[in-house]
């Protein structure tokens, strides 16, 4: 079992599994406020590039040019890394 593990760990290394733990749930709560400042269209497009698509085959989905999925994948960026400095 999980605690087990816990329950064998020495100060040291449960302060790391603790820290780690701290860490995942931070980046999560920073990964869905970032989506919640994302538009329909930029989700769409995140979603279609995070499950392995080109660019390209994102643009032929949602019938719109490769220049728009650019800019909307430059967007995104943009917002996370506002929203990260701001952070």
């Amino acid at each position: 079992m999980k605690t087990d593990l816990l329950i064998t760990c020495n100060p040291k290394q449960l302060h790391r599994i603790i820290y780690r733990v701290e860490q995942e749930v931070a980046d999560e709560q920073l990964s869905l406020a970032i989506l919640d400042k994302l538009s329909e269209k930029e989700r769409q497009v995140l979603e279609l590039i995070l499950e392995r698509n080109s660019q390209k085959e994102v643009a032929q989905a949602l019938g719109v040019g490769v220049r728009t999925v650019f800019n909307r994948v430059r967007s995104i960026e943009n917002k996370a890394n506002k929203f990260r400095s701001n952070s």
